[in-house]
């Protein structure tokens, strides 16, 4: 018996792994649970890959609506008040021998006419103190130039952005590089500013540029004066941004009113848009 007993106690383990070893998987369902599990991976995949092209595709769409909002809502205000077209326009859209151009430039109207020359009362990094006998309107400044022509920050060009009238300080775009001070004699030149919105690949830039004649660079004037010997004036670009990307094409044409079309493309989303401007100022 006590044999037996032993003999038993050695082969229950082996019956136990038998008996287990008989209810486990067989090769065929692992198998089948393998391929089952990746084709719920593969088809989740495919679902998430779907979901973010659509939302890629949205996001698209998007950039490039808002990009040319911005852009012909800008040209839009700028054009209504400037006080000249410069460039040459097409009457129509859809002469092969005289096409829409792809710029468009203007005499800006929405700044104040002035030529102002005075010293510096006081400045600190993005402001000046203008003279005494400076503008009492808040914001007659706006969107001006002045330079430094004389004195401490000599030849120094900034634009002013906001001005307070009853305290005559101006706000600069850029901060002064040197401080100006009483000994600084500035001058505030407004009226002849030329705006030129142009394509640049898939860009849109805006230039702002002025005019003057060598003897005088404080005075900025028009692009077409001649001085006593005939020569025209020397031209200087102020600034130049960017405004929109994306465009595949920019075109303007007409007179009153003006037409400004747009194309714009990003990966597979594509747009148009077209705006009509009436000038209030033009002459």
């Amino acid at each position: 018996m006590k044999q037996r007993s032993f003999f038993n106690s050695i082969l229950n383990p082996l019956k136990l792994y038998r008996s287990c070893n008989l209810s486990g998987f067989t090769l065929v369902e692992m198998l089948v649970t393998v391929n089952l599990t990746i084709l719920i991976l593969l088809s989740a995949y495919g679902l998430y890959q779907a979901g973010q092209n659509v939302y890629k595709r949205v996001g698209d769409k998007q950039e490039i609506t808002q990009n040319a909002y911005v852009v012909l809502d800008r040209i839009g205000r700028e054009i209504r008040q400037s006080r000249e077209i410069i460039s040459e326009l097409p009457d129509v859209s859809d002469n092969p021998d005289y096409p829409p151009i792809s710029e468009i430039e203007f005499l800006d109207g929405h700044t104040s006419i002035c030529q102002e020359t005075d010293y510096t009362v006081d400045s600190s990094n993005w402001t000046i103190t203008l003279s005494n006998q400076a503008s009492d309107e808040d914001d007659y400044y706006n969107e001006l130039y002045m330079l430094i022509i004389s004195g401490t920050g000599q030849d120094q060009r900034r634009k002013i952005i906001d001005y307070d009238g009853i305290n005559h300080l101006a706000k600069i775009q850029d901060s002064w590089t040197v401080l100006p001070d009483q000994t600084s004699q500035y001058t505030i030149s407004g009226g002849y500013y030329y705006v030129r919105y142009w394509q640049d690949g898939q860009q849109i830039k805006r230039t702002t540029k002025i005019y003057y004649f060598s003897d005088q660079p404080n005075i900025y004037i028009d692009k077409n004066a001649r001085d006593i010997e005939g020569d025209p004036p020397q031209a200087l670009v102020l600034t130049e941004e960017l405004v929109g990307e994306y465009f595949a094409n920019f075109k303007v044409w007409g007179n009153r009113p003006i037409n400004c079309e747009v194309e714009l493309k990003k990966n597979h989303e594509k747009i148009y848009l077209q705006n009509q401007i009436t000038g209030r100022n033009l002459f």
